[in-house]
């Protein structure tokens, strides 16, 4: 049925539906002949008689065209969505799950819920390349300011010489991590730390420390990582002492300043000229330290809370306040006894708190309440003959923005990752 058509572009103004502001709509839109009981379908191009089907199909569409969005929100919401997709499966649960499900939840309890579902969703056989070694034990994980690369320390079998190596970690479509050994390298001495650079612009770089023995001093030893192979930088030695622990300055501004912890005192260095900067003595030998750079301020204010935890030999792991300079909260429920520098874990929103003990049980502690809300027993087949104590690190993006999030779990040769 045949119809006249008349051209004319219209200004049709409408409601945000987000922020309720004015949205103007040009368009030039083609009018036909209205014809009672008939419509005319512009794809189509012909009328068609008006039944129950057609005249619902028109009421949601438009409903649909009169929900607009103005510019600024449609931009807000596709920056929105676009940090969502490069954000992990952590972060997007606690913006989208809980918040909007259930408002009073705080993200404490998100992720204490979250912790509780962990499982062994998948586990990698690591290798050794350059360094031959019958049985090995991974003792410790370090992963870099991105986590697309760990460092792994090794204890041998039938020799004291560990094994420092490092690895590329990535993952694919399906949400599966894969770990791709470089090269690995065996000194003759105790190495005491392994820490990588915290900056973006020397992310390539890590540092090691040695203890020293005999007529050996400590000292610590910088590297490069160059794809799957690693490059000798430079030494900071600290003659007539041992080192035990190492720190990398965090502060932008002096990105180029790391710390040796030795016996009876601490030394800065600068990375470029390794040149030896400042001297602070100690009563002890040096086991732990951190640069603060924001615990004081000139005005006197109280900054926000700077909480510090440390672990001894008790049962006990503590929760300091620096800016009161006492104990805030108490972790029972750990052991160790005689192993020095045993290293606690807490993810990037301060709500969960990760050790392993002597008797090999990982335990999660809750940092809000103090309660344990999971423990994770040792596999019953591994072997417990090199290290008895399993290595841990946590993530929220291993491989990367919007990566895997979950606790690194190793034992022996054998590296698990426990997630939800």
């Amino acid at each position: 049925m045949p119809g006249k058509r008349r051209k004319q572009t219209t200004n049709k103004e409408a409601k945000c539906r987000l922020c309720g502001g004015v949205v103007v709509e040009k368009r030039q839109e083609t009018t036909y002949r209205h014809i009672p009981g008939f419509i005319y379908d512009t794809e189509k191009k012909k009328y068609f008689r008006i039944t129950h089907e057609i005249q619902c199909k028109m009421s949601s569409q438009e409903v649909n065209k009169e929900s607009k969005i103005c510019k600024k929100c449609s931009e807000v919401k596709r920056k929105r969505l676009k940090k969502q997709q490069n954000s992990s499966f952590v972060k997007f649960i606690m913006s989208r799950q809980y918040q909007q499900t259930d408002p009073l939840i705080s993200q404490s309890e998100a992720m204490e819920k979250l912790v509780q579902q962990y499982r062994v969703r998948q586990s990698s056989k690591l290798h050794l390349t350059h360094v031959y070694a019958p049985e090995f034990a991974v003792s410790s994980i370090h992963p870099d300011l991105k986590h697309q690369r760990i460092l792994t320390l090794y204890k041998t079998s039938g020799s004291e010489d560990p094994v420092v190596q490092f690895h590329q970690v990535s993952k694919d479509k399906n949400h599966k991590m894969s770990i791709v050994p470089g090269s690995s390298m065996m000194k003759d001495q105790l190495v005491t730390s392994l820490n990588w650079s915290p900056h973006p612009k020397t992310i390539d770089f890590f540092l090691i420390t040695l203890l020293g023995h005999g007529d050996k001093w400590g000292e610590g030893l910088l590297f490069q990582v160059e794809e799957l192979t690693q490059r000798f930088l430079g030494r900071y030695p600290m003659n007539r002492h041992s080192v035990w622990t190492s720190a990398w300055n965090k502060n932008p501004l002096y990105d180029n300043i790391i710390s040796l912890g030795a016996s009876n005192l601490a030394l800065t260095f600068d990375v470029n000229t390794r040149h030896r900067l400042l001297r602070f003595p100690s009563v002890s030998d040096t086991f732990a330290q951190q640069f603060a750079f924001k615990v004081r301020a000139s005005s006197g204010k109280y900054l926000p809370p700077h909480p510090s935890k440390n672990s001894s030999y008790d049962p006990i792991i503590r929760k300091w306040d620096l800016r009161m300079q006492r104990i805030v909260r108490e972790y029972h429920g750990h052991v160790n006894q005689n192993t020095l520098r045993l290293p606690i874990f807490v993810d990037s929103t301060d709500s969960l708190l990760f050790a392993a003990g002597e008797d090999s049980l990982t335990r999660v502690w809750s940092v809000r309440t103090g309660e344990i809300v999971r423990t994770i027993p040792y596999p019953d087949k591994e072997s417990k003959q090199i290290v008895q104590v399993p290595a841990l690190c946590y993530s929220d993006e291993w491989g990367g923005p919007g990566g895997l999030p979950g606790l690194m779990y190793a034992t022996n040769d054998n590296v698990r990752l426990y997630s939800t």
